[in-house]
């Protein structure tokens, strides 16, 4: 079953998948679910990734097929950076890339964070602020690529 919702957005019915928090996709799961939005594959560094977030929460198909994923790193205190939202092109626009991303806040909540971050690229600003955001100037500097001397 689906559901119009705001705008008319179609929603998918949310008892049609698992939610997970901090479920352990294999490599090849999120791989996949990477390749598909047009993102690089994960790595050899996969699992010491996985491990250095502070919650995961991710979207599956009765059939076990990974379609959603978002990740959080914080101080596990006050506060918390979003990372990494990804929905499966077949399930964008259906409302479970908000499913994932209020579910980590909730997550962090429970563990007393205050404070939620997320940078993003302009286009994708008015998701964020579905979620519950506001957008504000953030930054970005890849040190692979910027040498920072004082």
């Amino acid at each position: 079953m689906s559901r119009a919702g705001d705008a008319g957005v179609l929603y998918v019915d949310l008892e049609r998948f698992e939610f997970r928090i901090d479920a352990r996709p294999s490599r090849q799961e999120l791989d996949q679910l990477c390749l598909a939005v047009g993102w690089s594959e994960f790595g050899a560094d996969y699992p010491a990734v996985l491990d250095g977030y502070s919650v995961t929460t991710s979207a599956w198909t009765t059939g076990g097929r990974l379609v959603a994923w978002t990740s959080v790193v914080s101080d596990n205190v006050h506060h918390a950076f979003l990372l990494d939202v990804i929905v499966h092109p077949e399930f964008q626009g259906r409302g479970l890339g908000r499913e994932v991303v209020v579910r980590a806040i909730e997550a962090m909540r429970r563990k007393g964070v205050t404070a939620f971050h997320v940078d993003c690229a302009p286009d994708r600003a008015g998701f964020y602020e579905k979620c519950g955001f506001k957008m504000c100037a953030g930054g970005w500097l890849d040190t692979r690529t910027h040498n920072a001397t004082a």
